[in-house]
């Protein structure tokens, strides 16, 4: 699933190809790829004009006169933006039309992914609940000891929580803690101030790095373009399971905490429980 760094990867080329153009026809080819009712979806989408493109999270905005277009890419979204009469790729799902004979094809192999879109006066409801971005000048050592230390839960699914922090999956915190030294089993409530300290640098590390390096990838979200995600190109653990350390040689191990992996190195970071 494409993280904070992916998507903001992701938002470059997106508003280099949109900014100015006008939506002009909406085509909805399976329901599921929208969020409340179509007709509502069409009504706030149509006649915009496309005046940038945001980022929140993992959430991907489209902003425009008329509002804001939400997309969640989950595991499999992808946009292409093409002539009307190109042949259009397998697992198209949304088709928008543009003033100047483009469409932005949504194609989502396994329908995880989804549109919502919001008018100009309507409070962005995907909000509600979610904790502050990755970017937001309020993470700071003291946050993640006021907001994690209470918390009785492994620390990789706590990190990966976006009612605590929004952006974060399983690779970049992977990398987080990897950096911070902190196995990802660690109990959040056994850390001390000392850990999270080491917690926040590493974060703000790791996130800085994800963004200038392009973010990581599987596939491209925008194929057709200068998106430079890279996947497996600037991890230290993530999926490097049975290789060595880059810091002291060890074998990377995984090992499966909630259902999702994690890898980490054995003898770098250290167990706190």
């Amino acid at each position: 699933m494409p993280e904070f760094a992916e998507i903001e990867a992701l938002r470059r080329p997106l508003a280099k190809r949109l900014n100015g153009h006008t939506i002009v026809n909406v085509t909805v080819l399976e329901p599921r790829s929208i969020e409340g009712e179509i007709e509502t979806f069409k009504q706030n989408v149509i006649g915009s004009t496309i005046n940038g493109v945001d980022r929140y999270g993992k959430y991907g905005l489209i902003r425009s006169d008329h509002g804001t277009l939400m997309f969640h890419l989950r595991m499999s979204g992808q946009f292409y933006i093409q002539k009307v009469n190109m042949v259009r790729p397998s697992f198209t799902r949304v088709l928008l039309d543009l003033e100047n004979g483009e469409q932005i094809r949504y194609v989502d192999q396994r329908k995880f992914g989804y549109l919502a879109a919001y008018s100009k006066n309507e409070p962005l409801s995907f909000l509600n609940g979610l904790g502050p971005d990755v970017l937001d000048p309020s993470i700071n050592t003291r946050f993640f000891i006021e907001t994690f230390k209470p918390i009785r839960r492994k620390i990789k699914p706590t990190l990966m929580d976006q009612h605590l922090i929004c952006g974060l999956g399983n690779i970049w915190a992977d990398e987080i803690l990897f950096q911070a030294k902190i196995h990802p089993a660690s109990i959040c409530a056994k850390l001390t101030d000392q850990d999270f300290d080491y917690l926040y640098h590493a974060f703000h590390q790791v996130v800085a790095y994800a963004i200038e390096a392009g973010g990581i990838n599987h596939y491209n979200p925008l194929p057709q373009s200068e998106y430079n995600g890279q996947f497996d190109l600037f991890t230290h653990t993530y999926g490097k399971e049975g290789k060595p350390c880059s810091a002291c040689g060890s074998t990377i191990q995984r090992m499966m905490i909630n259902g999702r992996s994690a890898f980490y190195c054995p003898h770098c970071q250290r167990m706190i429980h």
